[in-house]
């Protein structure tokens, strides 16, 4: 064995090949003699061990050669393995299989090896074309371009497979070839232009875009060089192959014929590097993250009759995200795809494969006819649709109440004692809060109020405030609470929105309500006047409402500037207040601390979840600090959780729960060994709470599942399905959704669409954009309308913000465009390493995502709803630190840069980022 290869040595150059560093670069040093041929002999304790330790050693520039052999034994086998590792500088895939083939020859023939044309010939030829004429072709063909990687979620949210990507297994699928062909002719490709258009309409299942790239593997044996197809070397190649799908059309055409535009177009610019290329169309990071490769090596595999069969591994180093190999047979095409752990688990891979098999399938489906409706190409396949749905809707569940009060009328009368509401030291009981209440609402009764009307309840934390509400939903009318502190024209213009018929407040602020001029009646209430049970109590024949009618209105911020009005209806309380009760802390027994703004819909979860489950509502006062000593839950969002200090000054808490923002990993980790800590979501629009998670330490931030009876879908701008994995928007469905906006019939239609699953539901819309992982749980990416573009980047800001706090100590994080020209990156606490932070954000975002400015905060600001007040970030003054240039070839330089991005000069300094500006 030793001599045959010592003869492949003497044949071929490439195995006697080595590269040397000198001032002016790398150069390729070809050895005459075989001193430094390698061939040496091991045991290991199999072979896949071997070849997992040889790829780990790799070659280095300096080894005294850049390819060896082993003669490799192992105990369990009586078979010797001969291993070729080469580097990848000096083969291809036409390569390796020559070699095998002449190795095979010298085994079995003692003829000599008919000698091979020398690679120079193909440096001969690539440095005779002209290299503008490939600049100017791949600017044109790359011009435009909107890079859209294949983004899936991290590995920790799924069980990547042990092994280097090199040795682990490949993902594979068959496809038919009979049908391939058969399509292929209709439609007027090669089988592989068809494979090419399958796995484009696959990667725009994943990106989302009609404007879909891949990296495509050329053998490049048809370059116009003598005897081309026998050169031992690495005449391979992988450029862009950019197919583009026009979706108004509906059809298929124009992709197929963008494919047919391509054929022979590539020959004479194919060897341009990726880094010219990335370079000439102004693409900062990878212009792919997917590479297809459709294998038509030559017919060199017949050994003839009577030949031994031969196994041969081939370890393979992975390159990019996923790189998918196609091997034609006689039958069908096998399809082979390694990925990179570090970037994709194992289970997309095979969802990916699969997808493409489905895809496959509706385009041999469509080659018919090739007019027929395209948009089922949009489809994913069944079985990844079933996934999806498995994950979709909570469970279905029967309402326990018609009416939100109706539980705590329940409980009034079968735990009249049981303390219900508490604020600063003084109780009142289920039963003594029932009676208020019916005392109210007598007189509201008498006042002609009822279903269809709506009260307006304008008071601060009271023993008042929850005994108004009551009074309200007890003659069928449905409750605006709003905060006194609010400013007066914020009041007046929602009470007028919502064409309140009475408003409620206390003697305090009856001078408020009365300088309003509102025009409609006011009712002010003490705790005198409501303390003793009414001589009159309100029956319940009297309110005729039903689950479909209004519950409650709450405001909350609009996009233009003034508020919005949502109402939610009974059925949607019933469901939100009743189930999940215990996982969240509001059960018998258990004090919970009311932290959030009383205008807003965070207190009515307080407050129904409590007074529905038997709990006892602590109105939060100046003095929460020592209040929270005795407190057992409470829901607040993670900016005021963080003000709170450590959990372990509060040994009474049991269950915190965080919402209206993103939970930052570290104060998850704080809080989950102390407590049960859930993380919860849902908009106004769909009662509050739509998603809950218990979040354990170690575990990802999600939002969980669905809620009971509560619809949630990950879709496209057309709320089409996406893949698992796949960024979308998060539409709601279910018994949660309002029947839409106050006096808003625009935004209504936009935002409060049909739902296309379930026959006459309605959906919403957040505006949230998310993703379905793996293990059924659902991740927030922040928000459509945080998506900016800067220097022809799309940028999603909440996407920034959320790398930033993958940062072990960074408790809280924003980010914004500052001067349309750079992102600012505002985190907390300042004590946090700008350079580390920098580099954390870096490896989990491409170089134009990352900040430029940095800005460490003790405190971030909020608004009034407690979160990251973004408008306050705006105005902070932020001076950009820039080194003064000192020579004058700097300043030249800098000049240069200045005029060529389109910047001022003075914002460049000595050590200043490409990137940055």
């Amino acid at each position: 064995m030793v001599n045959v290869i010592t003869q492949l040595a003497e044949a071929y150059d490439i195995l006697r090949t080595t590269f040397v560093t000198v001032p002016s670069g790398v150069l390729q040093v070809i050895h005459t003699g075989l001193q430094h041929l390698q061939v040496a002999n091991a045991d290991a304790a199999s072979i896949d061990a071997f070849l997992e330790a040889d790829h780990r050693r790799g070659f280095e520039v300096g080894d005294k050669c850049f390819s060896r052999f082993s003669m490799v034994q192992t105990p369990l086998s009586s078979t010797l393995y001969c291993v070729l590792t080469m580097h990848h500088a000096l083969y291809d895939g036409w390569t390796i299989a020559m070699l095998l083939r002449d190795l095979y020859d010298l085994l079995h023939d003692e003829r000599p090896l008919v000698p091979r044309p020398s690679f120079r010939r193909v440096v001969d030829y690539i440095q005779a074309q002209d290299q503008r004429d490939t600049e100017t072709f791949w600017r044109g063909y790359l011009h435009g371009l909107n890079v859209h990687l294949i983004a899936l979620g991290t590995v920790q949210h799924g069980v990547a497979s042990p092994g280097s990507a090199a040795t682990r297994r490949p993902t594979s699928i068959a496809l038919q070839l009979n049908e391939i062909q058969e399509a292929s002719k209709r439609v007027g490709l090669t089988v592989a232009e068809f494979t090419r258009l399958v796995w484009a309409l696959t990667l725009r299942k994943y990106t989302r875009h009609n404007d879909v790239i891949f990296g495509q593997v050329l053998s490049n044996r048809n370059l116009p060089v003598s005897d081309v197809a026998r050169i031992l070397g690495p005449l391979i190649s992988t450029v862009p192959c950019r197919v583009t799908f026009d979706e108004s059309s509906n059809s298929l055409r124009g992709a197929i014929a963008s494919i047919q535009a391509q054929r022979g177009a590539l020959v004479g610019h194919s060897y341009a590097s990726l880094v010219d290329m990335k370079r000439w169309s102004g693409v900062v990071d990878n212009v792919f993250d997917t590479v297809l490769a459709f294998q038509q090596l030559p017919a060199i595999w017949d050994f003839g009759p009577g030949s031994s069969t031969y196994d041969i591994a081939a370890p393979h180093a992975v390159e990019h995200t996923l790189e998918v190999t196609i091997w034609p047979n006689e039958t069908h095409l096998t399809v082979l795809a390694r990925h990179d752990p570090t970037r994709l688990t194992d289970e997309h891979a095979r969802q990916i494969l699969e997808e493409m098999r489905h895809t496959s399938g509706q385009v041999y489906a469509l080659s018919h006819d090739l007019d027929d409706d395209s948009s089922m190409l949009w489809d994913v396949s069944d079985t990844q649709r079933g996934w999806i749905d498995a994950s979709s809707f909570g469970p279905q569940t029967i309402l326990p109440y018609e009416l939100v009060h109706h539980a705590f009328e329940a409980r009034a009368t079968s735990h009249p004692t049981t303390p219900a509401i508490e604020f600063e030291g003084t109780c009142l009981t289920y039963g003594q809060l029932n009676d208020r209440a019916n005392t109210l609402a007598a007189q509201l009764y008498c006042m002609g109020v009822g279903v269809g009307h709506r009260v307006g309840v304008v008071m601060e934390r009271c023993l008042e405030f929850p005994t108004a509400l009551l009074a309200a939903l007890k003659v069928g009318a449905s409750m605006m609470p709003l905060d006194a502190a609010f400013p007066v024209s914020r009041l007046l213009y929602m009470l007028a929105d919502a064409n309140a018929f009475v408003v409620v407040t206390t003697d305090k602020h009856r001078h408020l309500v009365e300088s309003m001029t509102l025009g409609i009646p006011f009712v002010c209430i003490s705790s005198s006047s409501t303390d003793a049970a009414s001589s009159q109590p309100i029956k319940a024949s009297r309110c005729n409402a039903t689950r479909t009618d209004e519950a409650y209105v709450v405001y909350t911020s609009g996009s233009s500037g003034t508020p919005k009005g949502v109402p939610v209806t009974h059925a949607a309380a019933v469901n939100v207040s009743h189930f999940r009760s215990v996982e969240t802390g509001f059960v018998p027994g258990h004090r919970v601390m009311q932290f959030m703004a009383i205008g807003f819909d965070g207190f009515q979860w307080d407050l129904w979840k409590c007074l529905s489950n038997g709990a006892t509502l602590v109105l939060r006062s100046h003095e929460v600090l020592h209040e929270l000593k005795s407190i057992h839950a409470f829901t607040c969002t993670p900016t005021a959780l963080f003000l709170l200090g450590h959990p372990s000054e509060f040994p009474s808490l049991r269950v915190v729960s965080v919402a209206g923002e993103t939970c930052p990993l570290v104060l998850k980790d704080l809080w989950a060994p102390y407590v049960r800590f859930m993380n919860l979501y849902g908009p106004s629009e769909c009662a509050i709470m739509t998603h809950y998670a218990e979040l354990q330490p170690g575990d990802p931030i999600t939002i969980g599942r669905p809620l009971e009876n509560v619809h949630s879908y990950i879709l496209d701008s057309n709320q089409r399905p996406v893949p698992v994995g796949v960024v979308g928007e998060l539409c709601l469905g279910g018994v949660c959704v309002s029947p839409g906006y106050i006096n808003l019939p625009h935004q209504t239609n936009e935002r409060f669409i049909p739902d296309p699953f379930v026959q006459g539901g309605v959906m919403f819309r957040t505006g949230d954009l998310g993703r379905l992982l793996l293990d059924g749980n659902f991740e927030l990416l922040g928000r459509e309308d945080s998506q900016v573009k800067l220097k022809g980047y799309r940028i999603e800001l909440d996407e920034v913000a959320g790398a930033m706090m993958q940062h072990p100590d960074v408790v809280s994080a924003a980010v914004i465009v500052k001067d349309k020209s750079h992102l600012v990156g505002y985190f907390t606490p300042a004590s946090v390493a700008i350079e580390k932070l920098q580099q954390v954000v870096a490896a989990h975002l491409p170089v134009y995502m990352v900040p430029a400015v940095w800005v460490g905060l003790d405190v971030m600001p909020q608004n009034s709803n407690g979160k990251t007040d973004k408008n306050a970030l705006q105005a902070m003054e932020v001076e950009v630190q820039v080194e003064a240039l000192e020579t004058e070839s700097e300043r030249r330089m800098a000049k240069i840069w200045a005029q060529v991005l389109g910047v001022n000069v003075n914002d460049i300094g000595r050590r200043t980022s490409f990137f940055s500006i």
